[in-house]
């Protein structure tokens, strides 16, 4: 792989200024050549490195043109042997493989390694099994990452792929869940008057409608705080398919329903003070971001890996890809669908929580995953 400094221009830009207009630029070449991009990395100036963008192959000089407007300097990294959609089929592939060769009532988290650009693959273990004669079975799951590996290639009827797979079994039990618990507090109730369940997330036009975008593993029968007739149900994420699995997006629309008005706007703290969207873009690794859930108010965080896919047991459908995830656990049951933020632009929608690298991190859904919908953020 190649790394080439482009340089930046000599003004200043600090703080969340600053990664967001990295985040901006890179959404630009995501949007624009998605077959070329892989996945970007934020690191502050003058904090030991540069702030990265990966792409796939020899690029063409034009490609890079929105990073050379940037105030501060970016390695541009060229080479890859796959770009961000052809890791997400991987990702895909391999973890149905894996809840094949191990067990599909545990979880199993795949991620993008920034080093490698290869993937990393977490399962959770399994509980003892009993045979007919009450037996104990070794579960499948007790089982070397080596082993599990060499039956996925197998399933994959491959012996090698376009770039590593790493493979670890945790040393504690699956503890990955969607966050749609029933919690008091403002949001999104499946009954008039009745508890919260879930979170609203953006403003978003879909067609010459508007509405909300929540969380796809939401229930389909949401009120908006509790009372009917304001919003409903219109659309949720299709299901795609990876070779011979199926994912999806963790999102859904609901439309504002006639006699109610839509803001651009979201809640972004527990005191109740709002703020205006003023762009949207994808978040980076390493980025600061912060959310906002009817649980767990409002929390700060750093992006700790992008574009993951993670297969959740129960309750969700199975593979939700285009998934961040933050340094640390900060969200909390109820706060699903959501908003993710840096200051007014928005980053995606709260999903749920998975260990990863032994770590609980929280997780969400890149706001580019609403494009499954048809659906466009509003700003204002």
């Amino acid at each position: 792989m190649t790394t080439t400094t482009i340089h930046g221009q000599s003004a200043e830009a600090k703080g969340a200024d600053a990664q967001e207009m990295f985040a901006a630029a890179v959404q630009v070449i995501a949007d624009r050549h998605p077959e070329l991009f892989a996945t970007a990395e934020w690191v502050p100036p003058n904090a030991g490195g540069l702030p990265s963008v990966t792409l796939v192959g020899v690029v063409p000089p034009p490609v890079l043109a929105p990073l050379r407007g940037l105030p501060f300097d970016v390695a541009a990294r060229s080479g890859a042997n796959a770009n961000a959609d052809q890791l997400r089929d991987l990702s895909v592939a391999v973890i149905h493989g894996v809840v094949d060769a191990t067990s599909s009532d545990r979880t199993v988290t795949s991620m993008i390694d920034s080093d490698t650009l290869g993937l990393r693959i977490e399962y959770g273990e399994s509980s003892s099994l009993e045979d007919a004669d009450g037996g104990a079975v070794t579960p499948k799951s007790s089982r070397a990452p080596e082993q599990v590996l060499a039956e996925v290639l197998r399933g994959l009827g491959v012996d090698e792929v376009p770039v590593p797979i790493q493979i670890k079994a945790p040393g504690r039990p699956d503890v990955a869940t969607l966050e749609a618990t029933v919690r008091g507090g403002m949001g999104l109730t499946q009954s008039a008057g009745g508890a919260d369940v879930c979170t609203s997330g953006f403003a978003a036009t879909r067609g010459t409608a508007t509405g909300v975008i929540t969380a796809d593993h939401c229930s389909n029968a949401l009120l908006y705080q509790g009372t009917a007739g304001v919003t409903g149900f219109t659309a949720e994420s299709p299901q795609y398919s990876s070779v011979d699995f199926s994912y999806y997006y963790d999102v859904q629309f609901h439309m504002t329903q006639s006699g109610n008005t839509t803001s651009p706007s979201f809640r972004m703290t527990t005191s109740g003070a709002t703020t205006t969207v003023t762009g949207v873009s994808d978040p980076v690794t390493g980025e600061q971001v912060c959310h906002y859930g009817v649980v767990s108010g409002e929390k700060c965080g750093t992006v700790y890996a992008t574009s993951m896919c993670i297969f959740f047991p129960s309750p969700a459908r199975g593979t939700y890809c285009r998934l961040a995830a933050t340094r640390t656990y900060i969200s909390a049951g109820g706060d699903s669908g959501g908003p993710w933020f840096s200051g007014g632009v928005a980053k995606g929608t709260h999903t749920g929580v998975a260990t990863i690298d032994n770590v609980q991190r929280s997780v969400f859904t890149a706001a580019s995953a609403a494009n499954c919908l048809s659906a466009t953020l509003m700003k204002g």
